[in-house]
């Protein structure tokens, strides 16, 4: 029986090896990909809940407070927004909740 070459074989082994590890992590990339997409199916549903409930409470706030906005740190009712971003740190703890319904 003929057979090819050790050094033709060892390339067709390394080869094949070589193609048999890039359709495994296709596989696992894939399945990943899908584990991603439901996340952020959940995430978009999780986050249009709460869109939901904001915009309830907003109309509630505005009903008992009127046109107001509140520092969302505090729970202080402002009646102007700071106007001053040079103290602005970006934390987050200076924004300002505006009571409006949309």
């Amino acid at each position: 029986m003929k057979k090819v070459s050790k050094k033709h074989l060892e390339q067709i082994q390394e080869l094949n090896k070589k193609q048999v590890d890039i359709k495994i992590a296709l596989g696992e990339t894939v399945l990943m990909e899908n584990d991603i997409d439901s996340r952020v199916k959940s995430l978009v549903v999780d986050f249009t809940e709460v869109q939901t409930d904001m915009k309830k409470l907003s109309k509630d706030l505005q009903e008992k407070y009127g046109e107001v906005q509140i520092d969302v740190s505090t729970g202080a009712i402002v009646e102007q927004p700071s106007t001053n971003v040079d103290k602005d740190d970006n934390k987050g703890d200076s924004w300002f909740y505006s009571i409006y319904t949309k």
